[in-house]
């Protein structure tokens, strides 16, 4: 089957195949965006604990009298 004759292909294989083809074209586009989303959800979480841990070394650096035997 020659390419023009393709687009007017509208049995149900190839409609299948159309419609993978398109969920795999918007998977390929959106997936990028949806890692950013879910990266800026989890950057107040990563700064809280990043901010935690700067301030423990911190107090054990200036303030060794915090030391404990854990």
């Amino acid at each position: 089957m020659g390419l023009i004759d393709s687009w007017f292909d509208f049995g149900a294989e190839r409609i299948a195949e159309l419609k993978n083809s398109g969920y795999e074209d918007a998977k390929r586009c959106l997936m990028p965006i949806m890692e950013t989303f879910s990266t800026l959800k989890n950057q107040p979480q990563s700064l809280d604990g990043l901010v935690n841990s700067t301030q423990r070394l911190f107090n054990l650096h200036c303030k060794p009298e915090l030391i404990t035997d854990k």
